[in-house]
């Protein structure tokens, strides 16, 4: 057990590349996608996308599977915010549901994701730049027993 640790864990921080594939700009909410590089062609994407672009308005968590295998991730996700020239783990109180969501090749899927009651509730409304970060698994078949790696996978947003 402690050796499948290990290799996960070696895997988990392999092959980390962070890029932006999309940005959007209208009343002054900015979304940079996060982008996890596998091979030449094969990539995993993140962004975060207002349903409407408002401020006040909920916003979906789009993740891109362009690889030839399973994407396998969670509900759950981690908040921080750029404060001083460095990314500081906002501390979220919530309770996760637990289960393992997958992605066919080729596909992508959206969730809502309300960030600006988080920001609201978790950093005091605070303008600035934010970031949503996931862990995520590849694997040859759906139910991620041929596991191939995980990977870190952040979408930047800003909010003014």
């Amino acid at each position: 057990m402690k050796k499948i640790f290990i290799n996960l864990t070696a895997l988990f921080f392999a092959v980390i590349f962070l890029t932006n594939c999309h940005r959007y700009n209208e009343n002054e909410f900015l979304c940079d996608c996060g982008k996890v590089e596998i091979e030449k062609k094969d990539y995993i994407a993140m962004c975060v996308l207002p349903r409407e672009v408002t401020i006040n308005s909920e916003n979906y968590l789009r993740i891109e599977n362009h690889t030839r295998n399973i994407l396998g991730y969670g509900h759950d996700f981690s908040l921080e915010y750029f404060d001083e020239n460095n990314w500081v783990s906002i501390q979220l109180d919530i309770l996760w549901e637990h289960i393992l969501l997958g992605i066919d090749p080729g596909k992508s899927l959206g969730e809502k994701v309300d960030c600006f009651s988080l920001i609201k509730k978790y950093n005091d409304s605070k303008n600035g730049k934010y970031r949503i970060h996931k862990h995520i698994s590849l694997a040859k078949d759906d139910r991620m027993l041929t596991h191939i790696g995980s990977y870190h996978l952040y979408a930047e947003f800003e909010i003014k």
